[in-house]
């Protein structure tokens, strides 16, 4: 830390550090890929990049999952479990919300520090690699890691 000047990360895990552990959680069958509120301690930690992890390092690195059980578990599973039937799946009648990636490059970066908080308090950032595009409600909302300011998105309530 001295030799960087403090200009570097830490991480501390809270959760369970077991690869062998978390694999059989992955793999049993009521597991619900969930995410995080990324916002409850802005500035100590970020935990949005879940989904990318899963993606880049259980299913790409380790192969503990296939790319479409991955995707199953962080699209058509949620949506089934929260009571939202117009999600997470594709086909007619369901929302066109898709996120277009390349699975052999889709890995979430690492965080970084912003001070655009009020009074100029510091937050965690965490963008990711490999995502082409991101679709919501049929509109391109993000495109090469830009937004486009197609704002076609609504408020989900479970059951609609």
């Amino acid at each position: 830390a001295l030799e960087s000047d403090f200009d570097q990360f830490f991480l501390r895990v809270t959760g369970n550090a077991d690869p062998g552990e978390v694999e059989t959680i992955l793999r049993h069958p009521r597991t619900v890929m969930t995410f995080s509120d990324s916002g409850a301690h802005v500035s100590q930690m970020i935990n949005s990049s879940l989904q990318t992890h899963l993606l880049a390092y259980w299913v790409r690195e380790r192969q503990v999952l296939t790319l479409e059980d991955a995707v199953r578990m962080i699209t058509l599973v949620p949506a089934l479990v929260w009571g939202i039937p117009d999600r997470g799946i594709i086909r007619e009648g369901a929302v066109a919300d898709l996120n277009i990636f390349d699975p052999a490059a889709v890995a979430p970066d690492l965080p970084r520090v912003a001070a655009d908080l009020p009074g100029g308090a510091q937050r965690l950032t965490q963008t990711a690699s490999g995502f082409l595009a991101t679709v919501v409600g049929g509109e391109v909302s993000i495109s090469s890691g830009r937004p486009t300011g197609a704002r076609s998105g609504s408020l989900i309530r479970r059951g609609r």
